[in-house]
């Protein structure tokens, strides 16, 4: 379609909605003409709305591409966001779950039963008895699940075939190499997995059995 543009006026007419805007409510794009596109903000909007609903699939994909290629700038942002509404996201929350405590349990209970759920109710248990010793160093959850993939299933120490059966002497567990009761830190460095057997029976001055 044709563009039409008033440059005295500073106006143009959308070719979506064919109404006169302003210049500078159109989509800016350096390789265009006059560096704008020929469909207003508005419409454009409203495309890329539509374009979501109809491929779910394929947004999913490129939300998750785009959070792994700018891990650091959307976790930036989130903490800014965060702090600048704390107070209503907490509001929102309690209110949330006081109307649905069965959902919530019940999605709960969910998360608590695939691997990586597993894997930050391990995580979250060791940080917390480090943080109450002044740990100043942090393990994610995602270089943990990297670590038991790098184990093959096998304990380093005994050798044995490891898995994630509750209370079983083979269940894969989180080793601090220097124990945090002998101040070892919550790091990456310090982290290791072991089975449970083995964990039990560490010395409690840190060396292997």
């Amino acid at each position: 379609m044709k563009r039409e543009i008033n440059l005295q006026n500073n106006t143009q007419k959308c070719n979506k909605c064919g109404e006169w805007k302003p210049l500078e409510e159109f989509t800016k794009h350096k390789n265009k003409k006059y560096g704008i596109e020929t469909s207003c903000l508005e419409c454009g909007k409203k495309r890329v709305k539509k374009w979501r609903e109809d491929n779910p699939e394929k947004k999913k994909q490129l939300d998750k591409k785009y959070v792994k290629e700018n891990r650091e700038k959307v976790l930036s942002k989130k903490r800014e966001y965060y702090y600048k509404n704390k107070e209503d996201l907490k509001n929102k929350a309690f209110n949330y779950y006081q109307e649905n405590k069965e959902k919530v349990k019940e999605n709960v209970n969910k998360y608590r039963q695939t691997e990586k759920g597993r894997m930050v109710k391990r995580n979250s248990s060791s940080k917390r008895r480090a943080i109450l010793r002044d740990a100043d160093e942090g393990v994610r959850t995602e270089w943990l699940m990297t670590l038991k993939e790098q184990t093959n299933n096998i304990c380093p120490l005994c050798d044995c075939e490891m898995n994630d059966i509750f209370n079983s002497p083979n269940q894969f567990t989180l080793d601090h190499i220097i124990p945090i009761c002998c101040d070892g830190k919550h790091s990456e460095e310090n982290i290791r997995i072991i089975c449970r057997d083995c964990n039990i029976k560490r010395p409690k001055d840190g060396s292997d059995i």
